[in-house]
């Protein structure tokens, strides 16, 4: 593996407050780059080329593959997962990156999906099939956890995206080209 930041190919760059699947920059001028390093890199594009990093999120076991921002500017992570391992679900709050608010496991594969879906609440899928609706606010509260009951997307294949329609509801896509509108549990009053 090369593990050089600067390539592409080693790395996966998405803008924040997106999808999860862009690389757009947002108000708040900052772009979250996961790599092969087990590092996620914050970058201020306002500070121009060359500068470093604003700050390097770390601390993974398996490096992360998708990226997402709650409504409420809260950065959650996904990592790559193998045989049970790993999967592991990480939210920061980019005001102060220091340490992670919550790490939440429920995935034992490669995350594959991460969609925000209103404030403090974001969905999640791995290839196994298994879709996650996670809730920060209770994530936070006890430390880890925060999933609601795991939810399946009905494919034959793996899981290889998904994106969020609305607050309550994802639309996932799998290995064979199969495309589902998955409901989702509403959130708590």
């Amino acid at each position: 593996n090369n593990n050089n930041n600067n390539d592409s190919s080693n790395s996966s760059r998405h803008g924040l407050g997106g999808d999860g699947d862009g690389a757009e920059a947002e108000p708040h001028g900052l772009v979250a780059q996961g790599s092969e390093d087990l590092a996620v890199r914050l970058w201020d594009w306002r500070r121009g080329p060359g500068a470093g990093p604003a700050a390097t999120l770390s601390g993974y076991t398996f490096f992360c593959t998708r990226l997402c921002e709650t409504t409420d500017g809260l950065l959650v992570t996904a990592c790559k997962g193998v045989g049970g391992e790993g999967g592991e679900v990480v939210a920061w709050d980019l005001r102060q990156p220091r340490e992670p608010l919550a790490r939440m496991r429920g995935h034992g594969e490669e995350v594959v999906g991460c969609a925000p879906l209103g404030r403090s609440r974001f969905a999640t899928m791995a290839k196994d099939n298994r879709l996650l609706v996670w809730d920060l606010r209770a994530a936070v509260g006890e430390g880890q956890g925060g999933a609601g009951p795991a939810l399946r997307a009905p494919f034959a294949s793996p899981a290889t995206a998904m994106v969020p329609c609305g607050a309550d509801a994802v639309l996932a896509a799998s290995l064979r080209g199969e495309v589902a509108h998955v409901a989702l549990p509403r959130a708590p009053v």
